[in-house]
């Protein structure tokens, strides 16, 4: 359950969901009583705040990026806006920030961005200004 919410934004919920869901089934094939069900979800409920906790003690080394936020990334670092990106609404490119945000542990864009551009000062794009 742990891998699952903190692997991919995509997938948190709906593994979330399959995982309550074959419990309640378990639970309920076996004919326990209810309060089996309720003392299991808080000991998840607890597991999950205190890793929740841990988890964001710890600041990753490098960033954590999918290939959709390298590009998003990628595009902000060489000047353009956000509605100038063609590969994506401009809704769909402040997802994309806010999940790698999130995901490492950045509390604004222009720090995700500084991060991005210390890594991968490769990707880029230095253009003259010759008139």
């Amino acid at each position: 359950m742990l891998f699952a919410v903190y692997c991919s934004p995509k997938i948190s919920k709906p593994a979330l969901i399959i995982y309550f869901l074959n419990v309640f089934l378990a639970l309920a094939f076996r004919k326990n009583e209810i309060l089996t069900l309720g003392i299991h979800f808080l000991n998840c409920f607890l597991f999950y705040t205190c890793a929740k906790y841990l988890f964001a003690s710890i600041t990753p080394m490098t960033l954590m990026l999918t290939d959709d936020e390298r590009i998003v990334l990628r595009e902000l670092a060489n000047g353009k806006l956000q509605k100038e990106i063609k590969e994506f609404s401009e809704n769909r490119v402040t997802q994309i920030i806010k999940n790698a945000m999130s995901r490492n542990n950045c509390k604004s864009k222009a720090e995700l961005l500084q991060k991005f551009i210390r890594e991968h000062p490769q990707e880029l794009r230095i253009e003259s200004q010759d008139a």
